[in-house]
């Protein structure tokens, strides 16, 4: 057969271009492929032997195949190969993109060898039959692999071994991985940056940014502002300045860290400082075009193609999301190449060309060592109450009533892209709503938004405000809550426990008092701070007077016997580190603390010791039930009370605040017509507590 015939006879396969013809005949005869090609009684594959001409020779259809024929006829092809296309190069679009694409590295040096060594692997994806030719010399080790590549590409096998090293170009830039240790042929340890790269270097000529576009995207930007963030204080101020300053003198290996719950806007502030500082940026994908998400490994690897200057001029790079990519656990699908993979991360982190800006949900899983190559560690706090009420006001654009708008922003955990986000729904449509219905619309979106914070495990709170009859004069406690309320306003700094009966009042005075101060609540009961995870309950501990001190607001806690149990008692080792951590934090707050319990005498000493003030809410006096008694009936729209109901009222020594609430929450389904209609209602109420009196048994 001549040469020249040498061509895919599969049908809709095109032409092999010669140089690919000359790899693969080198791989058969002196690579020495040929003797898993060629067996006893035919050839291993029917679709290269078919490729190659060899089954149309009259030889092989004579019913006894002759290894000897077909090995002499395979020799003949090699040499006839060596002799025509000892010029051949690969194909004008490929070489052209393989320069235009390497010549735009700014951090590494690219060798001639990197440029021949990556066209091969572009053409060895490209073309089955190569592929298959390659596997024919089966599993190679480091040294056999560059000895491989060193007789296809005609190649000094130093220059092969140096292209291929971790010091190497394509290593370094993340665009070709040689894994000597992984396992398999030659076209197994050869691994290109991604599928895409291959295609689109085989393709026509394109940008250099196309040739990673399944790696990298062109930064995004962002309907926030600046302003959106001004509650992180200096530290932003710090950062954007730090970043100027670096990005002006060149300085390499920056690294900033901006870690924060799901929807605490970690991604919208990354596109923020973009903007500020006014720089091109990219941000390495976490999907393939396939929709899969990209290991670690792929992600890194799109990073240093980034950092390299492959992406053109790229100034700052924001990494969303990378948790995997930190972490410093072991991956169950690549356990013997964890200290391997912290090395080339470590190098990553090291060799920043741009700065780069790191985003994560927490820093429980990332090493210290890890955490020490980060120039700042960022943390993203929501936005305080008073700055949700001016986001709401200043992106709406109608006026919300402002008890909607103080009910809105003392919801935890709103972020400010949602607040935006929710705003721009509500303006595009609120040319088709009645007006007493965009209001109604503006809070029932946020509170779908609330909803799926929850769902993604945040603890959200939606403030509930106190009632417009709420008066202090219905507590009963042994001291001046107003002369209290006085002392706090010059200081607001303390740590209030409240405790006494359920229904007394202790929650509401809280709020109360928050009001009385012009300070947001920052509340958590005993189900947002308890885990069933080791640890987990100590840290929402932690975060939660970290956010109240950050945000201005009093922390009220309620519940709190339920993690502050004595620690005697304890039967388990988490059930006084969750008390320690308590104390610790107790101790270093500066803030104002209200907490509340039904159960003082379960506290621990030192944690009762270190509260402050002390106050006991007690049930009602005679004269404080019967003054509400008379004022709930009129805010039912009752008769004034006839004085005879009151001997009977003076009976119900248990009698609270949150029983007069209950009832009337019982009034909207079950209307109450009379004041002995509400003393029953009441009475029953109290009939039902575990501490009611008991009647007298005996003689009297």
């Amino acid at each position: 057969m001549d040469i020249e015939d040498f061509q895919t006879q599969v049908p809709g396969r095109e032409a092999i271009p010669k140089i690919v013809k000359k790899w693969m005949l080198r791989a058969l005869v002196p690579l020495d492929g040929h003797t898993r090609f060629i067996h006893e009684h035919g050839f291993s594959s029917q679709w290269l032997a078919k490729a190659l001409g060899l089954v149309d020779q009259g030889q092989f259809f004579s019913g006894v195949f002759d290894p000897a024929s077909a090995w002499a006829e395979l020799s003949s092809l090699h040499e006839r190969a060596e002799e025509r296309y000892r010029a051949a190069q690969v194909p004008e679009a490929l070489a052209r993109n393989v320069v235009s694409l390497l010549s735009r590295g700014i951090a590494y040096r690219f060798s001639e060898t990197d440029y021949r060594i990556l066209e091969f692997v572009a053409l060895l994806r490209g073309h089955r039959l190569l592929m298959e030719t390659v596997e024919m010399l089966g599993d190679l080790d480091r040294d056999e692999a560059s000895h491989v590549l060193a007789v296809l590409l005609d190649l000094p096998i130093r220059e092969i071994r140096a292209a291929l090293s971790l010091k190497g170009g394509l290593f370094l830039s993340g665009l070709l991985w040689f894994d000597p240790r992984a396992p398999g042929n030659l076209a197994t340890k050869l691994d290109p940056l991604s599928r895409s790269l291959v295609t689109r270097l085989l393709g026509p000529e394109q940008e250099p940014m196309e040739f990673l576009k399944e790696s990298l995207r062109p930064g995004r930007t962002t309907r926030l502002s600046i302003g959106h963030f001004e509650h992180l204080g200096p530290p932003l101020d710090l950062l954007l300045r730090y970043l100027r300053e670096a990005m002006t003198g060149g300085i390499t290996g920056i690294n900033i860290l901006i870690h924060g719950p799901a929807g605490s806007g970690r991604t919208e502030l990354g596109r923020v400082l973009v903007e500020e500082l006014d720089c091109d940026s990219v941000e390495p994908y976490r999907w393939d075009e396939d929709g899969y998400l990209l290991d670690r490994e792929r992600r890194l690897r799109g990073l240093r193609a980034a950092q390299c200057g492959l992406a053109g001029s790229v100034r700052l790079v924001l990494f969303d999301d990378a948790d995997p990519v930190l972490r410093s656990g072991v991956e169950p699908s690549a356990e013997a190449n964890t200290a391997r993979y912290l090395g080339r991360l470590f190098r990553t982190l090291a060799d920043n060309t741009a700065p780069t800006l790191w985003t994560v949900k927490s820093l429980d899983d990332i090493h210290p060592s890890v955490l020490d190559e980060f120039h700042m560690v960022l943390e993203l706090a929501f936005p305080p109450t008073p700055q949700r009420e001016r986001l709401l006001r200043e992106h709406f654009r109608f006026d919300l009533p402002a008890n909607v708008i103080h009910l809105i922003a003392e919801t935890d955990h709103l972020a400010p892209r949602a607040l935006v986000r929710i705003a721009g729904m509500v303006n595009t449509v609120k040319g088709d709503l009645p007006e007493p219905a965009i209001a109604d619309t503006a809070r029932q979106l946020l509170g779908h938004a609330v909803k799926i914070q929850r769902s993604a495990g945040m603890a959200s709170r939606v403030a509930i405000p106190l009632p417009g009859t709420y008066d202090t004069a219905f507590v009963n406690v042994d001291m001046d809550l107003a002369q209290i309320a006085k002392g706090l306003a010059g200081c607001k700094s303390g740590r209030l426990l409240f405790c006494g009966p359920p229904g007394t009042g202790k929650t509401a005075f809280a709020h109360w008092l928050a009001r009385e101060l012009g300070m947001p609540v920052y509340g958590r009961s005993a189900a947002d701070v308890l885990s069933k995870w080791v640890g987990e309950t100590e840290r929402n501990i932690a975060e939660a007077f970290a956010e109240a001190e950050a945000s201005g607001a009093m922390l009220v806690l309620d519940e709190v016997d339920s993690f502050l149990a004595g620690r005697k008692a304890a039967t388990h080792a988490w059930e006084v580190s969750q008390v320690n951590e308590f104390l610790v934090k107790l101790e270093q707050f500066g803030g104002l603390l209200a907490a509340s319990t039904n159960f003082a005498e379960a506290l621990d000493p030192a944690a009762l010791r270190r509260f402050d003030l002390k106050l006991r809410f007690d049930y009602l006096l005679p004269w404080q039930a019967w003054l509400l008694f008379c004022r709930q009936c009129s805010e039912l729209g009752l008769e004034p009370p006839a004085e005879a109901l009151r001997p009977a009222l003076s009976r119900l020594s248990i009698l609270t605040p949150g029983d007069f609430a209950t009832v009337a929450r019982q009034h909207r389904f079950r209307p109450i017509a009379t004041g002995a209609a509400l003393l029953a209602a009441l009475e029953n109420e109290c009939a039902l507590k575990p501490d009611r009196p008991r009647a007298a048994i005996g003689f009297v």
